[in-house]
């Protein structure tokens, strides 16, 4: 096979793996024990689902959700259909490329086709002013940040912070939420955007104190002209347009699936 003819049928068998799990077979009664899903008579079992689901666990440190187990699953019968392919292909199952790269891969064959198109400049404008917050800088924020020995409960405001918490030293001119994580720490930076200007934000724990935020200032930034960012937006536009194309290929395989999701299990 040529290298196109080549992705266009790993393409072809992501296609068929993602559109799996919308060909759901109602009927639960011909399901081996502890199995999950059965996909062309291969059983995925429920051992399987939860060694993923121990593995990533462990690895993060934390529960995964209900939903995140659902999509291992998904996953879990993605990889058996792109090993059945990759077999005929006389691939080994063992290649971790064509567990890791196969989708990705038909993603940037639809997509390098897209490149190939004409777009005019009316069509780019559009998409630009359609999604114009793809090209405007994030707000900046002027913060003020309090350091106290207990939690004020409901009863916090300003005035009680500057009576009776330490105030942290903090930049005198607005920046993005992104670099005031450096003074405030991951969890208040992530709440800055959620905050209003005069509100107060917290308590977040910090070595056994509590920090408070007060959201001084928004400063909202205006849009990047079309000019400045029209590669930026052709790029977008080919990457939109692509990922378009591949969910209308997706789409068209969704009845050539043959999978058994046992969902008196799920």
């Amino acid at each position: 096979m040529k290298n196109k003819e080549v992705l266009l049928f790993f393409g072809a068998v992501a296609g068929i793996a993602l559109a799996a799990v919308g060909s759901v077979n109602s009927e639960n009664d011909v399901f081996p024990q502890d199995a999950l899903a059965v996909v062309n008579g291969a059983v995925i079992s429920q051992n399987q689902l939860n060694a993923k689901i121990d593995q990533i666990e462990k690895a993060r440190e934390a529960g995964l959700s209900e939903n995140e187990k659902s999509v291992l699953l998904t996953n879990l019968v993605n990889e058996q259909l792109l090993l059945e392919r990759a077999a005929e292909l006389g691939l080994a199952e063992s290649d971790a490329t064509v567990k890791a790269t196969i989708i990705d891969a038909f993603k940037e064959f639809i997509i390098s086709e897209k490149e190939g198109a004409e777009v005019g400049e009316d069509e780019l404008q559009s998409f630009y002013a359609e999604n114009i917050q793809r090209y405007t800088p994030s707000p900046k924020y002027l913060i003020s940040a309090y350091l106290a020995k207990s939690d004020f409960g409901d009863n916090v405001n300003a005035d009680v912070l500057n009576t009776d918490a330490e105030t942290i030293e903090m930049p005198d001119r607005p920046l993005p939420a992104g670099l005031l994580r450096r003074y405030l720490g991951k969890e208040a930076s992530a709440q800055i955007t959620q905050v209003q200007v005069g509100e107060v934000s917290g308590p977040y724990k910090r070595l056994g104190d509590y920090l408070y935020m007060v959201v001084d200032e928004i400063e909202q930034q205006s849009p990047r002209s079309f000019g400045d960012v029209k590669a930026l937006v052709q790029a977008d536009y080919t990457r939109v347009e692509g990922e378009k194309l591949f969910a209308e290929y997706v789409e068209k395989l969704r009845a050539e699936a043959d999978i058994e999701l046992n969902e008196a299990l799920r």
